[in-house]
């Protein structure tokens, strides 16, 4: 029982409640082009783009724009990449891993801050789901609407928290990559070990998520990348435990809020406040975030369909499970293998 409550303790943060506000609006602002277009794709695919403003630092108004464009552009580039290899599923296994492995590698090099390459994984992977029908192209300017969408929002937060337009910002990018490089081995040895592995998992959990592609099966991936986001076997433990319970209350909340039958606008303003609050809660409880993450990809769904398939639920739930049993168990036997390897005989 004190184990359960545990799973559901807030971690205190010192972010400003203007920051999740901040992903509300830029949804909202995406909303509005596709009010604006009559086009519910903008909702359904568009909106994927607002999440490159998670990358917004309390920094200067210049380096949000840059950080936000500059995750912008590489969701961009792996969700149109994730649609190309749709036509190839067998590629999806490796060229997933790879950039999972590239992305583990440069964010600890560069020292990029949280959710650093997640959502990147979590795009390819939405864009192996799209059907190969689909132009590609057509469908990937779909996300500009989101980043755009996110830069204007990350603006308008930057001066109402009257950060500066203009801010060096201290850092070690006067080092030399090869500097950067010596100093991420001297704080962890085991990093490139760590890497491997971490981009083995996402292989795995790619392979499975292609024999159940008619079931949602890219959920596995996204799974596993959420749970890998914890990175030590302690946290990765706890996080696979908050992924099942938020996802199996979050998916009884949606299916209420399905059989509910709102209309269009009011599942618009649901969307826009659940995602206030997953940006409110991850920082705090991945639990209780995924509480707001599965009821808005139930109503999301709902909007390019006159009739909602509720098999989505249970679906959803089995690849929930899948991929946090392939996590937990090659991470256990990665955590006892290297614990052998440093032990002394």
């Amino acid at each position: 029982m004190t184990y359960f409550k545990h799973l559901f303790n807030t971690r205190k943060t010192n972010d400003s409640f203007l920051c999740p506000l901040g992903a509300g609006l830029a949804m909202f602002i995406t909303l509005l082009f596709a009010i604006a277009l009559d086009n519910t794709l903008i909702v359904t695919i568009g909106i994927m783009g607002t999440f490159s403003y998670l990358h917004f630092q309390y920094t200067s108004v210049k380096q949000n724009f840059i950080y936000i464009l500059g995750h912008g552009v590489s969701l961009y580039l792996a969700f149109t990449l994730g649609i190309l290899s749709s036509y190839k599923t067998e590629m999806i296994p490796f060229l997933i891993s790879n950039i999972s492995f590239i992305g583990f590698i440069t964010t600890k090099l560069f020292n990029v801050p949280k959710p650093d390459y997640f959502f990147i994984l979590m795009l390819f992977a939405t864009g192996t789901n799209l059907k190969n029908t689909h132009n590609v192209l057509q469908t990937s300017h779909y996300l500009l609407y989101g980043i755009l969408g996110a830069i204007i929002s990350g603006i308008i937060i930057s001066l109402l928290l009257k950060l500066p337009l203009n801010q060096q910002v201290k850092t070690n990018n006067k080092l030399s990559v090869q500097d950067k490089y010596y100093i991420m081995i001297y704080k962890d040895p085991d990093i490139i070990l760590k890497a491997l592995h971490f981009s083995s998992i996402i292989f795995c959990s790619a392979y499975l998520s292609t024999l159940f592609n008619e079931q949602n099966g890219y959920w596995i991936l996204i799974t596993s990348v959420a749970i890998l986001g914890g990175e030590n076997m302690d946290d990765i433990k706890i996080r696979s435990h908050q992924r099942l319970i938020g996802s199996v209350v979050g998916l009884v909340l949606g299916v209420i809020l399905i059989n509910l039958h709102l209309p269009k606008i009011i599942i618009y303003l649901s969307v826009v406040l659940l995602n206030i609050g997953v940006v409110s809660f991850i920082p705090r409880n991945y639990a209780i975030a995924n509480f707001f993450t599965n009821p808005q990809i139930l109503l999301l769904s709902t909007l390019n369909s006159t009739s909602v398939n509720l098999l989505i639920v249970p679906y959803c739930l089995l690849t929930t499970l899948i991929g946090v049993f392939i996590v937990l168990i090659l991470m256990y036997l990665f955590d006892y293998g290297l614990s052998i390897s440093k032990k002394q005989y």
